[in-house]
């Protein structure tokens, strides 16, 4: 990290990161917003349209915070694709990114048996996209398993992370972790996409770019996309099922033989306390404005 990045404060630097993030919420869904209209005159699928202007604003908006605040902290994305890591690496971290998603599936299939007997439920409201012709799948399929993962690695892994990474490990990672939870539509994707973030964290990290995570999360929403359309048969529900209990067994395992390593690296590399990112104001509105935005969604307990 240069000169520049390192005498920053990590006042002024986590002011510059919260800026980036509040501007990515408003011009993220001003510009969809304004797109909206302009697609609905070539289709009537709602969930197509939202799913289109959103890939497109992604994109606009990502690339401008990209330029912008890499230009105003002076550092460069890590993007190399010679860096510390292989395939061995990506599938491990691919491997807990499932287990850990499942586990919390099952956390809340739990949660919900408990309170049947009381006449209540968490509901899930993860999009499940259903295109209406070919044009309407394959654009879909190229929102979520091209332009998502690419483009939220860049702005969570590549401009939040490595923009506070100066100020230790930890701290960075769960900052990007935090909001990048936070993006995702529903309770339970906030917690598990929180979670599985601080395995992406820690291998953009730890393989000083941020490819690897691009991949893993690109097999993610691949896999996912797949899942959903083998689930409409008895043989594709055991083959999903079985998938994610032998990620799951895996993840447990790696988890347990792992948790001192984690420990040591935790204390080693967490760096400033939570609180100091939100020493500012325009982290905290970032942070008020996302909880606006969501709480209608992750309010999910219906009678």
């Amino acid at each position: 990290m240069n000169d520049q990045n390192e005498t920053r404060s990590v006042y002024d630097t986590s002011k510059a990161i919260g800026a980036a993030i509040l501007l990515f919420l408003l011009l993220s869904n001003i510009l969809t917003l304004i797109l909206v209209p302009i697609i609905e005159l070539f289709t009537t699928n709602k969930d197509f349209q939202l799913s289109i202007a959103s890939s497109i604003t992604t994109i606009i908006v990502i690339i401008y915070l990209a330029k912008r605040y890499t230009k105003k902290l002076n550092f460069q994305i890590p993007m190399t694709v010679k860096g510390n890591w292989n395939y061995k690496t990506i599938l491990i971290t691919f491997i807990i990114f499932l287990g850990l998603n499942f586990i919390f599936s099952l956390l809340f299939s739990g949660i919900n048996l408990l309170l049947q007997p009381l006449g209540y439920q968490l509901v899930d409201y993860a999009t499940r996209f259903e295109p209406k012709n070919n044009i309407d799948l394959i654009l879909q399929l190229l929102s979520i398993c091209i332009i998502a993962p690419i483009f939220e690695e860049i702005f969570f892994r590549g401009i939040v992370l490595h923009g506070l990474k100066p100020y230790g490990n930890g701290f960075a990672i769960i900052i990007s972790s935090l909001f990048f939870g936070m993006m995702h539509g529903s309770l339970l994707h906030n917690i598990s996409m929180f979670i599985c973030s601080l395995a992406l964290g820690y291998l953009a990290i730890k393989t000083q770019s941020i490819i690897p995570g691009i991949i893993v999360h690109f097999l993610n929403n691949v896999l996912a996309c797949v899942l959903t359309f083998l689930e409409v048969s008895s043989i594709g529900t055991i083959i999903s099922v079985g998938l994610l209990l032998i990620s799951t067994i895996y993840t447990i395992y790696f988890l347990l033989r792992h948790k001192v390593q984690i420990k040591e690296y935790w204390e080693m590399n967490k760096g400033e306390k939570i609180s100091a990112f939100f020493s500012n104001w325009k982290s905290k509105l970032a942070f008020l404005l996302l909880i606006l935005i969501i709480f209608p969604i992750i309010t999910t307990i219906t009678k």
